[in-house]
């Protein structure tokens, strides 16, 4: 796999991850919620480790946190016009 792939296939899988808490049938919001965090922390989580076994020091300044929940969450926003929209 191509290095330029990589980053392309994190913000797919991001974007999939960010849509799976609206696409479940009969959960209430408070869970999709909660799914949806935990979407975000296994994302996040992900590309920190991956970044640490690739041998580069991950970001972990303070900017990060609310750009990658923004992002998370524009990503997540055709699964909520779906779920609660249509």
């Amino acid at each position: 796999m191509s290095a330029e792939l990589i980053p392309a296939l994190h913000l797919a899988l991001g974007a999939l991850l960010a849509n799976l808490p609206w696409l479940t049938p009969r959960w209430r919001f408070p869970w999709r919620l909660a799914l949806a965090l935990g979407a975000y922390a296994l994302w996040v989580g992900g590309a920190q480790l991956a970044l640490r076994s690739g041998g580069h020091a991950p970001v972990t300044a303070w900017e990060l946190w609310p750009v990658t929940l923004a992002l998370f969450a524009v990503a997540g926003f055709p699964g909520i016009v779906w779920r609660y929209l249509r």
